[in-house]
């Protein structure tokens, strides 16, 4: 495997993370469960963990893939761009998720953590997601074959 592949593998954990912290606080608070939240903390946590891979493999595959003709250079920096921001809303939430599980035993503390968490998470969906979206444009092409690629905006390919 090589870092590519890595980073195909691992790139979707953070999306998909966020996107069951944001299902599972909605729940938390809907049904007044302190188990659904400190289940959404724990997975915000973990995806804010698993983004350091993502990234540092993004960067391995954008070197991989930056000399193959079909790969443009304005579609691999629309994606790295929208991910670094990503990254740092993905931080953000991992250190509120680890404040609100320190402070798990305060009740009032943590159900205005979680709720912190949860507006970020919101916020750090539409990132991630645009980052994602924005990867899709990305063909890897010596992954699965020359296919042509749709550049978001061809003449930003001096990039």
């Amino acid at each position: 495997m090589n870092v590519t592949h890595f980073h195909l593998l691992i790139n979707h954990a953070p999306v998909f993370g966020v996107f069951f912290v944001i299902i599972l606080l909605t729940a938390g608070f809907w049904l007044r469960s302190s188990t659904l939240k400190t289940t959404a903390l724990c997975i915000a946590l973990i995806a804010s963990i698993l983004t350091l891979p993502v990234m540092r493999s993004g960067d391995g595959a954008e070197h991989a893939v930056k000399n193959i003709p079909e790969i443009t250079k304005a579609s691999v920096h629309e994606h790295e761009e929208s991910a670094e921001l990503a990254q740092w809303t993905l931080y953000l939430s991992g250190l509120i998720a680890l404040l609100g599980l320190i402070k798990r035993n305060n009740d009032s503390l943590y159900n205005k953590i979680a709720l912190l968490l949860l507006l970020v998470s919101i916020v750090n969906f539409a990132l991630v997601a645009r980052a994602a979206y924005l990867g899709g444009y990305i063909r890897h092409a010596q992954e699965f074959g020359s296919q042509s690629n749709a550049p978001i905006n061809s003449e930003n390919d001096s990039h």
